[in-house]
């Protein structure tokens, strides 16, 4: 596989080696966008009731932990797919989040709010509500002695009703791209011997039940929307002559053609034989980024004919 994305490294330096990682494919996403389009503008149109409301068995809480935990399961979903460019989160055009999509916004409003961005995701409708219930169980008490008795525990049941619905949109025409609503109902449980001491742990975990809860599901929307990016991560060496040094150099510089020349003059000058496997170990690293198999399986032979190191390259690249 040849001429591969452009090379991104990650340099971490220790003991003479430096790690680099390249892409090696893509997985397509289940929604596909024009292939040009890598940068997102994240909007997020709900503002939350400012106090807890009750109607009809439910609680409406006012808590910002479900909300801001889809915000960052998205970001962070996207960041690990290593395929699009987030922008900063926006928070515009927003209304009370009540399980329904509000009034639609306009090609300007789009534009407007995605800026330099390609696609605009957009998290426009939001609701959360929860119900408790309560059941006796009876559980049997060590008192000591081989001796138990039977004792009334209070179990509480939270069930929460979670609805997230996202749009992407084309910030250069305004369409929609994609929709999807997120209908979830989850529980929790909490027990005592005091129903007023189930409440309290039921609400002690409420935060962060709602807030993973919320990561989820926009980790999920993160994964229907974006592709990732696959890469493969390997080390290099980076000293023990001065052609290993200065190919680390060029490494760093993205200059992999002048490392490559730098260590082709380390194997015919070099004659330890441990920096010698570590010279073929850079060449085979360099092969197997180049999409030649073959090459990089061969540099790994010699690499391992010279020194037990050359191993561990053969391991690296499949030998």
């Amino acid at each position: 596989m040849k001429n591969l994305l452009p090379l991104l490294f990650l340099i971490l330096t220790a003991c003479g080696t430096q790690s680099v990682f390249y892409p090696t494919g893509t997985s397509e996403a289940l929604v596909s966008f024009p292939a040009n389009n890598k940068q997102i503008q994240l909007l997020n149109r709900i503002n939350l009731r400012p106090t807890e409301v009750f109607n009809q068995d439910y609680y409406t809480p006012s808590l910002a932990n479900g909300l801001n935990g889809a915000l960052s399961g998205f970001r962070s979903e996207v960041y690990n797919r290593k395929y699009f460019t987030l922008n900063t989160s926006l928070n515009q055009f927003q209304e009370i989040g009540d399980g329904n999509f509000p009034k639609p916004l306009t090609p300007k409003q789009i534009q407007g709010a995605a800026g330099n961005a390609d696609i605009l995701v957009v998290l426009e409708m939001f609701d959360q509500v929860y119900r408790d219930d309560y059941r006796i169980e009876i559980r049997r008490q060590d008192l000591g002695n081989k001796t138990y008795k039977e004792v009334d525990f209070i179990v509480g049941k939270r069930t929460i009703i979670f609805k997230l619905g996202w749009k992407t949109y084309s910030a250069k025409t305004g369409t929609i791209l994609d929709e999807k609503t997120y209908n979830e109902e989850y529980f929790y449980e909490a027990e005592s011997l005091e129903r007023v001491r189930a409440t309290q742990l039921l609400n002690a975990n409420f935060p962060k039940e709602l807030g993973n809860l919320g990561s989820r599901l926009g980790a999920d929307y993160a994964s229907r929307i974006s592709p990732t990016n696959h890469y493969t991560y390997r080390t290099i060496y980076t000293s023990g002559n001065k052609w290993l040094e200065k190919g680390a150099i060029d490494v760093r510089k993205e200059n992999w053609n002048d490392a490559e020349q730098e260590w082709q003059r380390g194997i015919k000058q070099e004659v330890k034989r441990k920096k010698l496997a570590k010279l073929y170990h850079n060449l085979a690293i360099l092969a197997e980024r180049s999409g030649d198999l073959t090459q990089a399986k061969e540099y790994a032979k010699l690499a391992a004919n010279q020194h037990p190191i050359g191993n561990k390259t053969q391991n690296a690249v499949g030998y």
